[in-house]
């Protein structure tokens, strides 16, 4: 949780940040793809439930 994730946002924002000439829309789906390739849509939402328990 505390090392894929940090280094998967730090990723996408600076695709997003970054003046290439590829659309925000490709850019959100690479960042999805990659999301989905380090973590399974099932990982994704065990992570979140996780956090949001530990949160309480």
């Amino acid at each position: 949780l505390f090392v894929s994730y940090p280094k998967l946002i730090s990723k996408a924002a600076q695709s997003f940040v970054r003046v290439d000439g590829t659309s925000k829309i490709d850019k959100e789906k690479a960042t999805s793809a990659a999301f989905l390739k380090a973590r399974s849509r099932w990982g994704l939402i065990s992570d979140a439930v996780r956090l949001a328990r530990a949160w309480r």
